[in-house]
């Protein structure tokens, strides 16, 4: 997994609509809508009716970028708080193969992003 630093705190619509925009600008397109991940955990109680009770924590967003028929990359971020950064997987950053984006796509994926996040944002 890498993970970019965009150098200023954007909030999670901002990056998520500049995520979207920089992969349309380069001719790719999300994979299905973006997915909540959560960790599920498990509390006992006193209750007699419902003596376990299941409790899912929000962890982080996903979503897939694809060109035609191949997975490019895979993205994740915070949707509850501020943004200073995301992460990405992608074939040359994991040994898992999870995409197949060249380092260069990467690079033109990256600009495009950054020109898609507004440009009077302070610096942190």
């Amino acid at each position: 997994m890498a993970e970019v630093d965009l150098g200023r705190e954007v909030l999670p619509s901002v990056l998520e609509e500049a995520l979207k925009k920089g992969a349309e600008q380069i001719g790719w397109h999300v994979g299905g809508k973006s997915e909540d991940i959560s960790e599920r955990s498990y509390k006992f109680s006193r209750d007699l009716l419902l003596p376990v009770e299941s409790i899912d924590t929000y962890q982080y967003t996903q979503f897939e970028l694809w060109d035609r028929q191949i997975h490019k990359l895979t993205l994740s971020f915070y949707r509850d708080r501020k943004q200073s950064s995301f992460s990405f997987l992608s074939g040359f950053h994991s040994s898992l193969g999870v995409g197949d984006a060249t380092e260069d796509e990467v690079r033109s994926y990256l600009t495009a992003v950054s020109n898609n996040l507004p440009l009077n944002l302070p610096l942190r």
